[in-house]
């Protein structure tokens, strides 16, 4: 089962969905030369016969109508997969209509898709719910912070990583694109704010408290984009609600970006 893009195609899927967002794709989708790349909900499954078939639905998006696309899957595995009501980042053969590759998008994927308007209603994502703790082994730590968000006695931890490796002198080795990953740490669990593939770019993070409230801030910079995401903790629920505040995509030419003070 080919569920998990590989660099070059997450490259495409990166470019693609700048696309998406802006003003010239064409329902939603960015057509490469053998397969297209979609991002969307699973609408529906079904079986016919010995043939494995996946709806997905495509939001609408600017001025471009919502779409229902109803693909195949290569075999019982990659249908299984799936799991209804879910994003997802696809390929798919533009002939045959099956599918090659599968990743599952993460609830800021999912507040994206939807295309919702930007401003003081912002657009709000399913909650991020603590879950099992996060293997960072194989990144870089770049920030991290401490504290007691809900008010146990006990800090959590707040930590920013990247695969960009260090080299002998404890620099960051950057590449043009490599994967960010935000998170908050428990004892027993960890809350994943943020993981995402950023090409010509990079990730900051603000903590703070306004009215009793703990708030996450990130602020996603990138040659083609713009865009900041804030995360407010529930503590009644004890989960993350990321709410998109500014979010700008394609005709972008980011002139420049203060660093290094």
């Amino acid at each position: 089962m080919k569920k998990i893009f590989n660099k070059v195609t997450l490259m495409l899927i990166v470019l693609s969905l700048t696309l998406i967002f802006g003003c010239t794709a064409d329902k939603n989708t960015v057509k490469t030369e053998d397969e297209v790349l979609v991002s969307g909900y699973v609408l529906e499954k079904t079986i016919e016969g010995e043939e494995y078939h996946i709806t997905l639905h495509i939001p609408k998006i600017s001025d471009e109508d919502a779409l229902d696309l109803e693909l195949k899957a290569a075999n019982k595995e990659d249908y299984d997969y799936f799991v209804q009501n879910s994003y997802y980042l696809i390929s798919y053969g533009k002939d045959s209509l099956e599918i090659k590759n599968i990743q599952l998008n993460n609830p800021l994927g999912e507040a994206i898709t939807k295309g919702e308007a930007q401003g003081t209603d912002a657009p709000k994502s399913k909650p991020i719910l603590p879950g099992k703790k996060i293997d960072t082994e194989d990144y870089s730590v770049l920030d991290s912070y401490k504290f007691d968000l809900n008010e146990d006695g006990k800090e959590e931890t707040i930590a920013l990583y990247t695969t960009a490796q260090k080299d002998s002198n404890g620099k960051i080795m950057w590449d043009d694109g490599q994967i960010w990953v935000l998170a908050v740490h428990g004892d027993n669990n960890d809350y994943e704010l943020y993981n995402n593939y950023v090409q010509l770019g990079s990730i900051q993070f603000y903590i703070f408290t306004a009215d009793d409230t703990f708030h996450v801030t990130t602020v996603e910079n990138t040659t083609a984009g713009l865009k900041l995401i804030d995360y407010v903790y529930n503590n009644a629920e004890d989960s993350f609600i990321p709410e998109i505040h500014y979010d700008v995509l394609g005709n972008v030419n980011m002139l420049h970006i203060s660093r290094g003070y």
